[in-house]
């Protein structure tokens, strides 16, 4: 383990107490984002660009947004690019439910976009 850089979780957001507790024994925890509907990960990291405590930046072809925004900027995380999927199989109500008008998955997951 005295070669590995980062170490890589997804599947669910982690605590920045978790984080901080990581980084005092020398670990650099990486988060990553995504969903099957956008083939697993939709970001990706680059350790000298990307900040602690973020999801990391969005794979080449992947578009963002935030739907519905709050004041802080929280609303649901929205996808599309060619990583999407292209429809759920034989189920067209749950496919056009999932996409927007401008092509949007949406992901039902909240979260806030930051400049990196």
């Amino acid at each position: 383990m005295d070669k590995v850089k980062v170490y890589i979780y997804s599947a669910a957001p982690l605590g920045k107490s978790t984080h901080d507790y990581f980084l005092t024994l020398d670990m650099t925890l990486v988060g990553l984002y995504g969903m099957s509907e956008t083939a697993a990960t939709a970001t990706t990291w680059d350790l000298k660009h990307s900040k602690q405590y973020s999801a990391g930046m969005p794979i080449k072809g992947m578009g963002f947004k935030i739907d519905n925004p709050d004041k802080d900027g929280v609303g649901e995380i929205c996808m599309r690019g060619r990583p999407c999927f292209l429809g759920y199989y034989k189920n067209e109500k749950a496919t056009r439910e999932i996409y927007d008008s401008e092509g949007y998955v949406h992901s039902g997951d909240l979260g806030v976009l930051k400049d990196n």
